[in-house]
């Protein structure tokens, strides 16, 4: 992330980038997704944690409600 976010892109200065890493170590989780989530936060304040928050976490959640309702609707399948 660093290598595409800082050197790159330039999208994030050295500091802002190290600050956040420091702080999303401190909390348990996927540190690449609280890390981007962080950058969001700081380039675009409520709007941007909400969004990157919302990218990180909706396919997951979708691809799950969707399996899901698959094993209800045809779990006494055999294939399935």
């Amino acid at each position: 992330m660093h290598l595409q976010l800082v050197v790159q892109r330039k999208w994030t200065s050295e500091e802002e980038y190290k600050e956040g890493l420091a702080l999303v170590q401190l909390t348990p989780g996927p540190l690449a997704a609280q890390l981007g989530i962080f950058m969001g936060f700081i380039h675009y304040s409520t709007i941007g944690v909400t969004l990157t928050g919302l990218a990180f976490v909706l396919p997951s959640f979708v691809m799950v409600v969707l399996l899901g309702m698959a094993y209800k609707l045809y779990g006494g399948l055999p294939w399935m």
